[in-house]
């Protein structure tokens, strides 16, 4: 018998064997359980990238009506940063103020082509030979760190209360005159009775 008979031991062989065996059942065991886990992970990402997806769409959509809305809107809006400097407008706001530019600053247009009014709360917008009358509202958004501003077209209705108030005016001076008049003809004018003697 050589050196190598000797040192195998078939009952040694069968215990390698057996544990070899047993061991592979093990790891068939966990590779199925990891294959399952593998199948419920991906289908939870699946559903989970599928409400991503449909969550993002609706924002989309949602994003693209307010862009819309925004755009069609009569009244001027602008987006501030924290230092007055103008992030967007929508299209009213560039034909209120006439400008397209966009990264220009809110507060040194206000100092500069901005005037009170005799009206509460309105102010003159001056660009060149144009004057708008604007309403402002602003309103902040400490979330995003930005502010809102909408602006108001009055001028027609300033323009409107001012004619009004011209004819008011008007009609006053018209009615003092026919009563200074009508109190001038009955003073003047009274009928005279005189009585004849035949």
């Amino acid at each position: 018998m050589s050196l190598n008979q000797e040192a195998i031991d078939p009952k040694n062989l069968e215990q390698a064997f057996a544990l070899f065996t047993a061991a592979s059942e093990q790891l068939s065991i966990a590779y199925a359980e990891l294959q399952d886990q593998v199948t419920t992970l991906t289908e939870q990402l699946e559903v989970a990238n599928g409400n991503l997806r449909r969550e993002f769409e609706e924002k989309s959509a949602l994003s693209r009506r307010l862009s819309l809305l925004l755009d069609r809107l009569p009244a001027g809006v602008l987006e501030l940063d924290q230092d007055g400097d103008v992030l967007t407008q929508n299209a009213a706001a560039k034909k209120l103020l006439g400008r397209s530019d966009y990264r220009f600053n809110w507060l040194d247009v206000m100092a500069e082509q901005m005037q009170a009014t005799d009206e509460p709360g309105v102010l003159e917008y001056q660009n060149g030979a144009n004057a708008h009358h604007l309403l402002l509202e602003e309103v902040d958004v400490p979330e995003e760190g930005i502010r809102l501003v909408l602006l108001h077209d009055v001028t027609t209705a300033t323009e409107m209360r001012r004619a009004l108030s011209r004819h008011q005016r008007l009609v006053e001076m018209g009615e003092r005159w026919l009563l200074a008049w009508r109190i001038n003809y009955a003073h003047h004018w009274q009928p005279r009775f005189y009585i004849v003697a035949i």
